[in-house]
């Protein structure tokens, strides 16, 4: 999770869903949430499920790269 630049103007993702406007301060790391101060945590459980996720290799993973 990295905090937004100046310039990149984007409204949180989570507070969008209420329809409720608020700036955006935070962004997982491929720009896919972004998110307020007040929804900091759960982007970041959102970034812990995804990576989660994605670190356990698949069967043709491990045929593939379990072998080398």
């Amino acid at each position: 999770m990295q905090r937004l630049k100046k310039n990149q103007r984007n409204g949180c993702d989570y507070c969008r869903k209420d329809g409720i406007k608020t700036p955006g301060v935070w962004r997982s790391h491929g720009f896919y949430e972004v998110a307020c101060d007040a929804h900091k945590a759960q982007l970041q459980a959102d970034e812990d499920r995804r990576e989660q996720r994605e670190s356990r290799m698949t069967e043709a993973d491990h045929q593939t790269w379990g072998r080398v």
